[in-house]
This record gives structure tokens, C-alpha cells and sequence, in this order.
């Protein structure tokens, strides 16, 4: 395999199915490139979710494709002539190469296995994420609500971060929501399969059990999440016309409108966090549900 003699990453994307192993190989093969350069999470990863790597020294960012098609792509150019650049390329060709076996395994097993299934925990966890980063944002926006004169240049280099950090760890929150009103029972469904096999034999039995709870938490959890997805979209269009409002005029007081922009900021983040919080306990449900009383076994069930 002949790569390139200087690399930047451009783009990842493996298939939504893909094994833990294989990820693992993805994250050695990256952790072996140079710096990488992060994509823009424009219209066209409306169909992708994020997932971060942590390599040595390099933080790691693969695309996992929902689609249900294996998909392997690295698209970049590679750049170094020395010892430790030849090393390198070798390690990363080699690691590649393997991905790319795991993945033509993948393709021809596809037809006779299920695709992974994102579990509720990690839903709760995308979860987490979003309300980090609002939080954020809203630190910023209280902020920017007390300013007297001009918008440091600091602050809004601070806001412009925290606006792409709300983009980031809320794409694959947003991803799974769609994916929720795309696909209705369906999902939930393949939720439900996804805990009955679960490898710890006492979620597989509360999941049985209950599975009716489970139903009527997936049907609020599938309301609230569209709660959320509102309020967050809304917010993210409230943030970026701040910034924009901020940027056209850097060095003068801020005006009345941009204030009015701050102040209905700051509403649609508190409701943001609000629908966010209610989508959380609505996942938390569920983990109680799948979570055994102390004190019992199956043995004793109902004494």
C-alpha cells in the first residue's frame, strides 16, 4: 500500500456497525498521523455522528456512518522524509490495511448480522455533552450581558469556542434524535432487542420483565428528545447571529439590538438546558428500570 509522504486527516467515516476492534485499529492508525485537521460539521455529516478518540498526544475525531452500509474512507496526503516519518507512514499503512481487511469482513458479513445499536447509556451520555457545553455558552453569554463598552477581543474568541464546541457535542445528540422521529418505534424496537442481549443476565431479565415500563419510557424519551432538539437548534441559531452581530463591529460599544440578541440568548439556553435535563431523567428512568433492587436476586423475586 503506498501512502503519501505527508499526512492530514480530512475525513474518517466507518460504518455504524463496525466492530470495537476495528475502531481500536482506527484509533492506532490516526494516532500514528499528523496533526489532524477537523472537518466542518456542515450539510453534507447531517448523516454522521461523532466519536472521539484519545491517542498519545493527539485528540481523535472519527465519523461513524449511521447508514447501515459498511463505508471506509481516510482521505488526506501524507508529508516527511525522515526516520521517524518513514516509521510512521509504515505503522499507519499497516494499521490501515487491517482496517480496511476488518472492514471487507465486515461487508460480507453484513447481510447475517445486526448493526450495532446505540444503547440508552450512550444516548445519556451524548446527553451529558449537550448540557456541558450550554452551560458553557451561557457562562460566556453572562459575560457578555455585564459589558459596558466593546466585546474584548478575548471573550469573543471564548464565545466563537464555545460555539463550536456546542456544534461538536451536540451533532451526535442531534443525530440520534433524528434518527428517533425518522424512524419512530423502530428504533425503541431495536433498543429493546439491544438490552435483551445485553451481556449482564440481569438487564436481559428486568428487560424482559418490564418490558411495558420500557415502552412508556421510550415514548416519553422519543417527546422529550424532540423538546430538546428544538430548543437547541433554536439556541444555535440564536448564538451564531450573536457572533456575527458581535464581529461586524468589534470596537464599538454594544448596541441595543445586540443586547436584545444576548438577553433572548440567554432565554433559549436556559430552556435548552431545561428540555435537556428533562430528556436525562427520561434516560435515567431507564437505567433505574434495568437496575436491580438491593437486597434481591432471582431467587428471591417478590418475597
Amino acid at each position: 500500500m503506498e501512502v503519501p509522504s505527508h499526512f492530514e486527516l480530512q475525513r474518517v467515516l466507518v460504518p455504524v456497525d463496525f466492530s470495537e476492534p476495528s475502531r481500536k485499529a482506527l484509533a492506532y492508525a490516526l494516532s500514528l498521523a499528523r496533526p489532524v485537521a477537523f472537518v466542518s460539521l456542515g450539510c453534507e455529516f447531517k448523516r454522521y455522528v461523532v466519536l472521539p478518540y484519545t491517542g498519545a498526544s493527539t485528540s481523535i475525531v472519527g465519523r461513524i456512518c449511521m447508514s447501515k452500509q459498511p463505508i471506509i474512507r481516510v482521505r488526506g496526503t501524507f508529508g516527511g522524509s525522515g526516520a521517524k516519518d518513514k516509521l510512521r507512514q509504515r505503522g499507519f499503512a499497516s494499521a490501515l490495511v487491517a482496517l480496511l481487511i476488518a472492514g471487507g469482513a465486515l461487508q460480507r458479513t453484513a447481510g447475517r448480522q445486526p448493526a450495532h445499536v446505540n444503547d440508552p447509556a450512550e444516548t445519556r451520555m451524548s446527553v451529558a455533552d449537550a448540557l456541558n457545553a450550554v452551560q458553557s455558552a451561557l457562562h460566556t453569554l453572562e459575560g457578555l450581558s455585564e459589558l459596558k463598552g466593546p466585546c474584548p477581543p478575548e471573550l469573543l474568541t471564548q464565545f466563537s469556542a464555545d460555539i463550536k464546541r456546542l456544534q461538536v457535542d451536540s451533532f451526535k445528540l442531534r443525530s440520534h434524535v433524528r434518527a428517533m422521529q425518522s424512524r419512530g418505534d423502530a428504533y425503541f424496537e431495536e433498543w429493546q432487542e439491544h438490552l435483551s442481549g445485553a451481556n449482564d443476565p440481569e438487564v436481559r431479565r428486568l428487560a424482559e420483565e418490564r418490558g411495558q415500563s420500557l415502552q412508556r419510557s421510550f415514548v416519553r424519551i422519543q417527546h422529550a428528545s424532540q423538546r430538546a432538539r428544538k430548543s437547541l437548534d433554536a439556541f444555535l441559531s440564536d448564538i451564531r447571529t450573536l457572533r456575527r452581530a458581535l464581529e461586524k463591529a468589534p470596537a464599538t460599544n454594544i448596541s441595543g439590538s445586540t443586547k436584545e440578541l444576548i438577553r433572548k440568548a440567554r432565554d433559549d439556553s436556559q430552556q435548552a438546558r431545561h428540555d435537556l435535563e428533562g430528556m436525562a431523567r427520561e434516560l435515567d428512568t431507564v437505567t433505574s428500570t434495568l437496575t436491580p433492587e438491593k437486597g434481591k436476586s432471582p431467587g428471591n423475586r417478590g418475597n
